[in-house]
């Protein structure tokens, strides 16, 4: 028991009696709701997990949803406790009196043991009253469930904490059902792994075709056909704010059957928005109209803001009406009432604002031809509506939003508003915000356009600048800029030790040196605001994964995410998962990698779109997870349109798996040529990063391609050739050096191996295991063991061979890997068909359905002929040496199309075309493209 002092906890029935009923009861569901009885068997499926969520913005119908869902709940003989949320529930003793009578009232009688042992502000007191609640509602018995709706209007940590470890000591009758406008900040990650939470989005909740055939009949005068409604379907998609806009409509219509064939005649959703909209828009009265005029160019916007810079008094209600209509208006997700308009009809107030400026730039030089003309007082309002005024609702609203902390839409609005100065003030604070969005390109567009000598008086904003060029990959500029900056007198005094070492260590992280980034030990544990810290331990926590130090690398991590549990620095959080899920995949744990990368391109895709810079940072990592357990398709498609952008803003270590790996796709396919091209893009990739270790990593590829060919001599060609860049690497045995040295090694025991040079292969292949066992991931080391199962079968010791492969498949059934051994040589692919035509001999106990993968993989190959994958060492020779994709560069430029045009058309970089310029200039004996088309013509090789 804690000590309280003088606190004397009060009973149970005492704080019941104090509750507002109101709020421990459902709202009614009246007969006209819609049912939704697919969502409803989703919450059946899921009843038994810990925590279910509802997650949408306002509108979307959770509340409804849920109290269906409960009255299944109840009729089945399940407690359902219900707290409504406010605003006045981040008091936590107020949270914590309403959890109990909620419980209680429902029939779950907890006694006074769970409330006496709470005291505020107490650790211990928060301690033992969650383990007095869960204790009560274990030997209750009965299914207990909680529905706390509106969940998103908590933000007290303590009371947020207190859910949590409810969650977390939850005995198994004992459910939460939470409904929320935006992610709870829950461990959800774990929860996830562990099957721990059932959840509901926004996706979910939108109608379906069947949905919207019980809306309509249910509420339109008339029935509808069901082609109508299927046009109603495709038009809107299951939109439901237009279907909303459309009952309001053809109810007002005089004639809705004639309403409903004018809107079915539309092309699409947005000419139906369109069409309502305007119908709307001219019969709303004169305020409501200036203020949506006025407020269409904000991206949100709340009441306060709008009264602002709109000037009117009335916005509160103005918003109050357009949202209890359902119509345009959407509220945001989070703390306030913010909105947004839908962006379709934001689009139509743009270009209905464009019109009133012009009509108003007519109207008033007529008004000054004629001094009588007299306008009314909102005439002269929307008379107001020029170009010299909407800069200065700009202003107002840069203003506004500075002064309330939010300084990026801040800067945007001074930007629009053509003041530099305030821009420039403005984006000083926010800039390290943008970079922790991964919003590069916003950053460096403004640099790009404000005056350098004022950008160079403000060493927050130079610094947040070297941050946007480092994970934009704009590495030697970064440096440049670095060097410069560190010896700025005015800098050292604003920026940190710790900030000025972490940017450093950055640069190693993007030159993939891993060794570098450990420097940031000595700062650890890290203090300072949330983007510092969490790169930080990022960083640090790359040093540490490809050194090997899983837990080291783990520990970092998760305390990084403890003390940044909502991402509120998001890109760090994106990396955070990222380097977290990598840990899993270098141990060989894919189920476990694979949840962790998908939560977190989730998260980036929905926060900045498909191609924003923290997706293609978990894109490119996620591929290896898809191709190594064999899915093939799944990685296409997550590159889809990824792998042309993917180097221009994220790491290595996402870089070099997507085009290494689409490269091994692409000639397991047999398109030679365009596994050629994906290699070219790395080796450029790796010369303009000045990282030599991925020229060298590209061309070991080429050359283990060449191997799998027949192809020997080439590949030793290429080998002599690839040496003396891979002196560093060779000499490495830890950190991201040893990837580059492992695979030049296993390159060049392939090669002995392959022309028989057998006397010390055996010791060469087994010291090559016993290296990678220290400081590389485990598919690496299944790969060494497979060449060991090779040596010692050519040395005559099959047996052996036999047993390390047993070994080697046992593990690799337990990882579910499946392309380390696929991908390997037809000679190692003969030891693992032996062994498994012999598995009952061998002891091989392996998972069917695994087998029967692995085996399909291994299977009919579908590698190109021998003779096409000479195109892995300059495509299939021509005339005079060249290339096909040569000649069709010489043809493109004797159109006269520049190089960047050519790269168009050809569906390639530029620095492709580069890379092929200057090995068709060497064959030609030419230094520039008139010599090369001269010397092609010359010889015939074009007209």
């Amino acid at each position: 028991m804690v000590d309280c002092g003088s606190y004397v906890p009060p009973k149970l029935k005492d704080v019941l009696g104090s509750c507002i009923t109101t709020k421990i009861v459902p709202p009614r569901c009246s007969s006209e709701h819609l049912y939704r009885p697919c969502l409803i068997d989703r919450l059946n499926n899921g009843k038994d997990k810990v925590l279910t969520t509802v997650r949408a913005p306002a509108g979307f119908g959770k509340t409804t949803l849920l109290v269906r869902w409960r009255s299944e709940l109840l009729n089945n003989g399940a407690i359902v406790g219900w707290y409504q949320i406010d605003d006045t529930d981040n008091e936590e003793a107020q949270f914590v009196s309403y959890i109990l009578s909620s419980l209680s009232s429902a029939g779950c009688s907890l006694g006074d043991g769970a409330f006496s042992v709470y005291s505020q502000d107490s650790e211990d007191g928060n301690s033992e009253f969650i383990r007095g609640l869960v204790n009560d509602v274990a030997a209750f018995g009965q299914e207990v469930y909680l529905v706390i709706d509106d969940f998103w209007r908590l933000n007290n940590k303590r009371v947020i904490t207190l859910i949590c470890n409810m969650i977390t000591f939850a005995p198994p009758n004992m459910h939460l059902v939470i409904a929320s406008r935006s992610e709870p900040p829950f461990p959800l990650m774990d929860m996830r792994m562990h099957g721990d939470i059932n959840e509901i989005e926004v996706n979910d909740l939108m109608f379906s075709y069947d949905d919207i055939c019980s809306l309509m009949s249910d509420n339109l005068p008339i029935s509808l056909t069901f082609d109508q409604v299927r046009v109603l379907y495709d038009l809107t998609e299951g939109w439901v704010a237009a279907l909303q806009l459309i009952i309001l409509s053809v109810k007002r219509h005089s004639n809705p059957s004639m309403q409903i064939d004018s809107i079915i005649a539309l092309d699409g959703v947005t000419d139906i928005v369109e069409y309502l909209a305007h119908d709307w828009f001219v019969q709303v009265p004169d305020d409501m109209r200036l203020f949506l005029l006025k407020t269409c160019m904000f991206s949100r916007f709340n009441s306060e803001m709008a009264s602002a810079v709109t000037g009117l008094s009335s916005t509160v209600e103005i918003l109050q009406n357009l949202e209890a209509e359902n119509l345009f208006v959407i509220p945001m997700e989070g703390e306030g009432r913010w909105y947004r308009y839908h962006h379709l009809f934001e689009a139509y107030l743009q270009r209905q604002l464009k019109e009133v400026i012009s009509d108003n730039r007519a109207r008033q030089e007529l008004s000054d031809k004629n001094q009588s003309l007299q306008l009314d007082n909102m005439e002269e309002d929307l008379g107001l509506l020029t170009e010299t005024s909407l800069e200065e609702i700009h202003t107002k609203a840069s203003i506004w939003l500075a002064e309330h902390g939010y300084f990026i839409e801040s800067a945007n609005h001074a930007m629009a508003a053509r003041d530099t100065g305030s821009a420039l003030n403005v984006i000083e604070q926010c800039a390290m915000d943008l970079i922790s969005e991964g919003d590069l390109n916003t950053l460096l567009s403004w640099t790009n356009r404000l005056p350098k000598e004022e950008i160079d008086r403000r060493p927050r904003l130079r610094f947040a600048h070297i941050w946007a060029l480092l994970m934009s990959n704009k590495l030697n500029q970064a440096r440049e800029e670095l060097e410069i900056l560190q010896v700025d007198e005015e800098a050292s005094k604003q920026i940190s030790e710790l900030e000025f070492d972490s940017i450093r260590a950055g640069l190693a992280v993007y030159s993939f040196d891993s060794e570098a980034a450990l420097v940031l030990k000595r700062h650890y544990p890290f203090a300072g605001d949330n983007w510092t810290v969490g790169a930080s331990c990022n960083i640090l926590g790359f040093g540490y994964l490809y050194s090997s130090q899983t837990d080291a690398a783990d520990n970092i991590l998760r305390w990084a995410q403890q003390r940044d549990p909502t991402w509120s620095s998001f890109y760090p959080g994106v990396y955070r998962y990222g380097f977290l899920a990598m840990n899993h995949f270098r141990q060989g744990e894919l189920v476990q990698a694979e949840t962790l990368f998908l939560e977190a391109l989730t998260r980036s895709e929905q926060r900045g779109g498909r191609r924003s810079a923290p997706a293609l940072v978990i894109a490119g990592m996620l591929s290896w997870v898809y191709y190594e357990s064999n899915r093939l398709t799944e990685m296409e498609q997550l590159l889809a349109d990824r792998i042309n952008v993917i180097s221009r803003s994220t790491y290595p270590g996402s870089i070099i798996p997507a085009y290494a790996l689409t490269c091994r796709a692409k000639f397991l396919a047999g398109d030679c040529a365009g596994a050629l091209e994906t290699l070219i893009a790395l080796e450029v990739y790796g010369e303009e990063s000045g990282v030599a270790g991925i020229w060298v990593y590209a061309n070991c590829e080429r050359a283990r391609f060449l191997l799998l060919d027949g192809h020997t001599e080439q590949a030793e060609a290429l080998y002599e050739e690839i040496l003396p860049k891979a002196e560093r690497y060779l000499e490495s045995y830890k950190g991201t050096d040893a990837q580059f040295g492992f695979a030049v090694r296993i390159l060049g025991l392939r090669i002995k191996l392959g022309v028989h040079l057998r006397n010390d292969a055996v010791q060469e292949a087994e010291t090559l295991y016993q290296q990678s066992l220290q400081h590389n991931p485990l598919t690496l080391q299944i790969e060494a063991q497979l060449m060991c199962c090779l040596a010692l079968d050519l040395a005559g010791r099959s047996d052996e061979a036999d047993m390390r492969m047993v070994e080697a498949l046992q593990i690799g059934e337990s990882c579910g890997l499946i392309r380390t051994f696929a991908d390997a040589d037809s000679s190692i692919v003969g030891i693992i068909n032996r062994v498994f035509d012999h598995a009952d001999k061998l002891s091989l106990i392996c998972n069917k359905a695994y087998s029967e993968s692995l085996m399909s993989a291994i299977g009919p190959q579908k590698r190109a002929a021998p003779t096409s994958s000479r195109l892995l060492v300059e495509n299939s020779v021509i005339e005079e040496d060249l290339s096909r994709r040569e000649i069709e560069i010489l043809k493109l430029l004797d159109l006269g199309m520049p190089n960047k045009l050519v790269a168009s058309s050809l569906n390639v970089s530029v620095n492709t075309i580069k890379w092929h310029l200057k090995n068709l200039y060497g064959k030609l004996g030419v230094s520039n493209r008139f010599g090369a088309l001269t010397k092609a013509r010359d010889k015939h090789l074009i007209p």
